[in-house]
């Protein structure tokens, strides 16, 4: 298995996975490996290709959560001495111009993700799986009867 420092020596973070609405980076023949898996009767773990595939899937699971956590950290005000405000950690480290900037940066972007408890991975690493087997929620449309007093909490037409 994997352990939470390696998941944060091998992270790739970047702001577009940190954005609202942004995607896991996760490749697409490693997420259908995975679904065909998860669609087995019963998983087998001992297989290795299963194991590399879920290594991938927490790798990536885990990018998307430092990623979002690095994108909605807020940027100290000794990090902004050029005088225009940095939007997040990421403006300072991929395009600023000061070198001393860019590694105090850095450092702070490898601070948050020290600061990630394993919980938050589990929860992140839970809801992946959930969405690659089709099991999250609101997968399950919800008739809506004819004379409803009040709407059920996700509901679909048809």
């Amino acid at each position: 298995m994997f352990k939470q420092g390696s998941l944060i020596d091998n992270a790739t973070v970047n702001e577009s996975m940190g954005r609202a609405f942004g995607e896991s980076e996760l490749d697409r023949g490693t997420a259908r490996d995975l679904q065909n898996f998860l669609q087995e009767e019963v998983v087998r773990t001992d297989d290795p290709k299963f194991m590399a595939c879920f290594n991938d899937l927490a790798q990536s699971a885990f990018d998307m959560l430092a990623s979002k956590k690095i994108h909605d950290y807020p940027v100290p005000p000794e990090l902004n001495k050029n005088g225009w405000r940095s939007r997040n950690l990421f403006t300072i480290h991929d395009y600023g111009d000061d070198e001393a900037l860019k590694d105090s940066a850095g450092k702070l972007m490898r601070e948050v993700m020290d600061n990630i408890v394993p919980d938050e991975l589990r929860k992140s690493l839970v809801a992946s799986l959930l969405k690659l087997a089709g099991l999250s929620k609101g997968s399950q449309p919800v008739a809506i009867p004819q004379f409803s007093v009040k709407l059920p909490r996700r509901y679909s037409y048809g």
